[in-house]
């Protein structure tokens, strides 16, 4: 797990609610705080969809909804004259992100991809900072932290393909 102060806010607010930057990723959870405080479930209501809409390219039925879908409504909150209180964002790598990451890196780790529940990266934002860090969750436990650190190395680069600034 890392953790990253992003640098400059408004930049970033801007790839991450204006920009199609973070558009692949899924949306687990979203804390807004302004006058009242809103929370997103990013779970998709099965019921609703027919099962077409809800496979993804690798042919499994998603179960969240993407940040493409929910980042205008994350937008409507926060947009305004005064900044928010706070805001949190859980997203999670798509499943085709995950496969990606696993085949590439084949033999640098022994976990499966059916023991992967996600590749989490949470956005923070409250005092005027914004902190990101990482996070991987197993079905099982395993003392092998070579996904974790794949994981790491992957947003890292994401953030520097997207001209992102940290610090650590």
């Amino acid at each position: 797990m890392i953790a990253l102060q992003i640098e400059n806010n408004k930049d970033f607010t801007a790839k991450l609610l204006l920009e199609n930057v973070f558009d692949d990723f899924l949306l687990s959870q979203g804390i807004i705080a302004t006058g009242t405080t809103v929370t997103i479930d990013g779970h998709l209501n099965m019921d609703f969809y027919d099962r077409d809409t809800l496979t993804d390219e690798t042919g499994q039925i998603r179960g969240y909804a993407t940040w493409a879908e929910m980042k205008k409504l994350a937008f409507d909150r926060i947009k305004g004259k005064r900044l928010p209180l706070s805001f949190r964002f859980v997203l999670l790598a798509d499943q085709k992100e995950v496969n990606k990451l696993l085949s590439r890196q084949s033999g640098q780790t022994t976990v499966l991809q059916e023991q992967v529940v996600g590749l989490f990266l949470n956005i923070r934002y409250s005092d005027n900072r914004i902190v990101c860090s990482t996070g991987v969750s197993l079905h099982t436990f395993s003392l092998d932290r070579s996904l974790e650190h794949l994981w790491d190395n992957r947003i890292l680069d994401f953030f520097k393909e997207h001209q992102i600034i940290y610090s650590i």
